[in-house]
């Protein structure tokens, strides 16, 4: 897939492709919200994973060291 890279550093999907090449346009909006998906959905499942097995701890709120 052609990318256009920007300073921001993220891809995106060519707008033009939108009027010149409509299906892969779409074609490549669908993939890209696929992976975001999957990517969430297995996150959740770490997660979730790591809560039930006790080893996701957080710190607690921030406060200063004590002395």
């Amino acid at each position: 897939m052609d990318e256009v890279e920007h300073g921001g550093g993220y891809f995106e999907v060519p707008r033009e492709w939108k009027g010149t090449q409509r299906e892969r346009y779409y074609k490549a909006v669908e993939d890209l919200r696929s992976a975001r998906q999957q990517v969430l959905e297995r996150y959740d499942a770490l997660v979730n994973l790591l809560n039930r097995t006790d080893l996701l701890s957080w710190p607690g709120p921030a406060s200063a060291p004590e002395t």
